[in-house]
């Protein structure tokens, strides 16, 4: 039933309601009914005979019609009482009814408006009159008609519905949460009215606000599907993944008439890494809802990513079939085709869209994109050419159209759509860019050339090389922000820190409203220890976005320096808290607020504060964290703990952080690693090797898990009656099983870490030799993979156990370890064995270039425990007690942390009293 249908006025002037009008009756439901119809019929036809000018008579028979869904004679007689009475409210309201029902909305808007002119202050037609304003998308004239019938009758509760989800369209949050509001005060017991203010509060980016609003619905209303979905997309979108799923998961099961549902399970599914089970809930989707397009359309997507682009052509192809006017889906198409470099598919679908929408400048300005990424420019230039005569007024087509020209030659005519681009919007950046780009056109050509060569470069594993020749791109074109980015990586990879920060600086200075940039350039000063420099940059962040989690820890720690050099004074630091104390009690993000008073004990009070006072202060806030948390809160909070638990010397209590962190995040391998390790540091091998032996099945393409389970059955083994003999027979399992599956890569590398553990030293010799096969067999079948070199390394360190390391085999080894980082620069654990090979290698030389490497793991790890270590030792060594101090707490903030916190608490120990 419509909102005209529940709140029109006729049910007070007349006998029958319009509510009553729109049930139907079926006069052959049976002689009896067939009969009572036909005589009501004649005997209004009789009091309109008896006196036809008589406008009651035919209101009468009008509202009989309507009853009996006779729309036209309905009309016909509201036309004659018109006439006959044209002030008469009544048959007003009715004829605007009739037009609002057939969606004739001029002559409806007609209707209310005689209604005013006859009755300026009627509520009810300014009511009417703003939602047929709404029915015509005229927004603004909808808004003031129906804040004028709130004015005239303040208890028309529909009215406050439209007028809040106007404002919230409008962006106007605090204007819908006062309509909403007024809203909630007229009809408490509607738990919509809680949905709406959830949505607003959605919208204000309170999320904890919105939960207790959907929450406070569903309370209300058990069964509230859209309050269930609402709430499942909030934790879905503030990373409460966990929370999202058990909901979903539940209405699926509950509830079999809401699409929604299914297309959210499947991206909580995606999220969590649960790619088959979100494949299987949008198949369950499409059972469900045969002709709904978006469960094809989503699969589409799912098989995309996936890989499986015939099945996602597939999907693509029915969700278009089931919705052949829905142009995103032939937008989404044609993207999937211009990933598969399918020019001929991708150009035959936008032709064929721009047959079916050949008024839309969208389509043909996507043909001409398609024409142009596959360098047909002239074509190009006549889709953009269309495009243009279907929004003349779009200053982006013009540009787009100016640097075909350019590329064609053609300047003259790029110079007249650049003009028209900036007569259109003087202000549009790309229009300035006129003459610019003629100028620089060979000059792009020459960076391009540049550019190619320093990647041939970078594939050789030549970065002196590669660097050379992206100095000469970025001389020829400085802004351009992808190409910084690469430099800015192969800086990082070759320890080159000055020039990463001076890039960083060219990076922010170009996009000065990214986040994720300055938080970059903020991590990489802090690890570089330069703090004042870093604590600026990550207040940046928190101003660019003020619930960044990373940003204000990182805004803590910097402080530490202040501590350690005793330039902050333990009052000072006193003075801090009850800032931040301040701050939690003003917060709209409370569990934030919380996990940085937290921090601010962990990373500052550890320093100052006596006795364990910082850790049990630490310990009460983090307790506080309320059960709306993000995951990222969630995250931290538990990162907290462990980090607190190993600078307090905890090692139980940080792994009780950890399993908790493994529960909660049980697709993150990282966590499973660091559980395992701290669990030997412990000295728990036989609970250890049984979770490896879960984690090796659960993570099966994880090499450095499957190589800890072998670590652990070592161990486990060895504290057995004749270890030797479980060592040997576990050995002959592996090689029985790649004589079995000699194209299983993993099997190699499992056979090659197998030996390097379980082999006896005097019989090293020769099953060295048997497990570089086995890793380069590995390395064979799977080229693209890190493991078999990891293995290979690993193998080369097991070489270097040994007191002396003969030049040979340090030689050997420095040499697979620039091999692997050639092929994968970006891996930590690689760079941070070749620092410790270097670092032994008794040449000054080599010994610089190990500490280089060194902080080039800890900083591509971010804070990589066992590089953090080995820097701090350094350090300390070199009797440069600031950087020991600032890498020793960074062993801490490390999850991979617990294997070295007992040594760290010794040498901090003898560093600061």
């Amino acid at each position: 039933m419509s909102t005209v249908e529940r709140v029109h006025p006729a049910a007070s002037i007349v006998p029958l309601s319009i509510s009553e009008s729109a049930e139907e009756v079926d006069v052959t439901a049976s002689p009896t009914a067939k009969s009572a119809f036909l005589n009501e019929y004649k005997a209004l036809l009789k009091r309109v005979k008896g006196d036809a000018h008589d406008p009651g008579h035919h209101l009468e028979l009008a509202r009989f019609y309507i009853k009996h869904q006779y729309l036209r004679k309905a009309h016909s007689s509201l036309q004659v009482a018109k006439a006959l009475q044209p002030r008469r409210l009544e048959t007003h309201y009715l004829l605007g009814w009739l037009y609002q029902k057939e969606a004739n909305w001029e002559q409806a808007r007609l209707a209310y408006r005689q209604i005013l002119r006859l009755k300026p202050n009627e509520p009810l037609a300014r009511f009417h009159l703003g939602e047929t304003f709404l029915a015509m998308n005229q927004k603004e004239q909808a808004y003031e008609s129906l804040l004028k019938a709130t004015e005239l009758e303040p208890n028309l509760a529909q009215a406050y519905w439209h007028l809040g989800r106007l404002a919230l369209e409008r962006r106007d949050h605090n204007r819908a949460m006062t309509h909403f509001q007024t809203l909630k005060n007229l009809d408490p017991a509607n738990p919509d009215v809680y949905c709406e203010l959830g949505a607003v509060f959605k919208a204000q980016s309170q999320p904890d606000r919105a939960v207790m609003a959907y929450q406070k619905a569903i309370e209300m209303s058990p069964g509230h599907v859209g309050a269930q979905l609402a709430l499942a997309r909030v934790y879905l979108d503030g990373g409460a993944i966990t929370k999202s799923l058990a909901i979903l998961e539940s209405l699926v099961t509950r509830e079999a008439t809401a699409p929604e549902a299914y297309l959210l399970l499947s991206q909580a599914y995606q999220k969590v890494g649960k790619v088959p089970q979100a494949q299987a809930t949008l198949l369950q989707l499409q059972k469900a809802f045969p002709g709904n397009p978006r469960g094809h359309a989503e699969l589409a997507r799912l098989y995309f990513l996936g890989g499986e682009h015939e099945l996602a052509e597939e999907e693509f192809l029915k969700a278009i079939d089931l919705s052949p006017d829905d142009k995103e889906l032939y937008v989404a198409l044609g993207t999937l085709y211009l990933n598969l470099k399918a020019p001929s598919k991708a150009i035959h679908l936008y032709r064929d869209s721009c047959a079916r929408f050949p008024d839309d400048p969208q389509i043909y300005s996507l043909l001409g994109e398609v024409y142009d990424r596959f360098d047909h420019p002239d074509e190009s230039v006549e889709a953009f050419s269309h495009a243009i005569t279907g929004d003349p007024e779009s200053e982006t087509l013009y540009c787009k159209r100016a640097k075909l020209y350019v590329k064609l030659g053609k300047y003259n005519e790029a110079l007249r759509d650049f003009e028209r681009a900036r007569a259109i919007d003087p202000a549009c950046p790309e229009a300035k860019l006129d003459t610019e780009l003629i100028r620089t056109h060979k000059k792009y050509q020459e960076a391009f050339s540049f550019y190619s060569k320093g990647m041939d470069a970078l594939k050789a594993g030549n970065y002196q090389q590669a660097m050379g020749f992206y100095r000469q791109v970025l001389k020829l074109v400085p802004n351009n922000v992808d190409w910084l980015k690469e430099f800015l990586q192969i800086t990082l990879y070759t320890g080159q820190f000055p020039e990463s920060l001076a890039t960083y600086e060219k990076l922010v200075a170009l996009a000065p409203t990214s986040g994720d940039l300055y938080r970059g350039y903020a991590d990489l000063q802090y690890q570089l220890l330069q703090y004042e420099q870093s604590r600026g940059l990550y207040e940046r962040c928190v101003a660019l976005a003020p619930g960044d989690v990373e940003g204000r820890i990182g805004l803590i720690r910097c402080l530490r320096h202040k501590l350690i050099d005793r330039s902050l004074s333990p009052g000072k630091f006193e003075a801090l808290v009850t800032a931040y104390e301040g701050h939690l009690t003003s917060s709209r993000h409370r569990n934030l607020a919380l996990l940085e008073l937290a921090h601010l004990h962990v990373s500052l009070g550890y320093l100052v504060e006596p006795g364990g006072q910082w850790a049990t202060r630490a310990i009460e806030l983090i307790d506080k964290i309320g059960p709306q948390e993000s995951d990222e809160i969630a995250r931290r909070k538990q990162l907290a703990l462990h980090e607190l638990h190993l600078l307090a010397g905890n090692g139980r209590d940080a792994i009780a952080a950890l399993e908790r962190l493994q529960r909660t995040f049980p697709h993150n391998p990282v966590f499973a690693h660091a559980l395992l390790e701290n669990l030997m540091e412990d000295r728990q091998d036989v609970r250890a090797f049984r979770l490896s032996e879960e984690f090796r099945n659960k993570f099966p393409d994880n090499g450095l898990l499957r190589s800890l389970s072998l670590k652990l059955f070592a161990l486990v083994a060895s504290s057995k009656d004749n270890p030797k003999s479980l060592h040997r027979a576990k050995i002959r399992a592996l090689q029985q099983y790649v004589a079995a599956n000699p194209r299983d890569w993993m099997g190699f590398f499992d056979l090659g870490m197998g030996l390097v553990y379980l082999t006896r030293p005097n019989e090293w010799f020769e099953s060295r030799k048997k497990a570089s096969i086995a890793f380069n067999k590995a390395k064979q079948l799977e080229p693209g993979s890190p493991w078999p070199w990891w293995g290979l390394v690993k193998m080369s360190l097991h070489d270097s156990s040994k007191e002396k390391l003969g030049v040979a085999e340090r030689d050997r080894t420095i040499a697979i370890l620039r091999n692997a980082i050639i092929l994968f620069p970006s891996e930590p654990g690689v760079h941070y064995c070749l620092g410790r090979v270097l670092h032994r290698s008794g040449d000054p030389e080599k010994y610089e270039e190990g500490t280089r490497s060194l902080i080039t793991a800890s900083i591509l790890g971010d804070r990589f425990a066992p590089a953090s270590f080995d820097l701090a030792v350094h350090y300390h060594s070199a009797q440069d007690y600031t950087r020991a101090y600032h890498h020793y707490l960074a062993v801490c903030e490390s999850v991979l942390g617990g294997r070295y916190y007992r040594e760290v608490q010794r040498r901090i120990r003898s560093l600061i009293p």
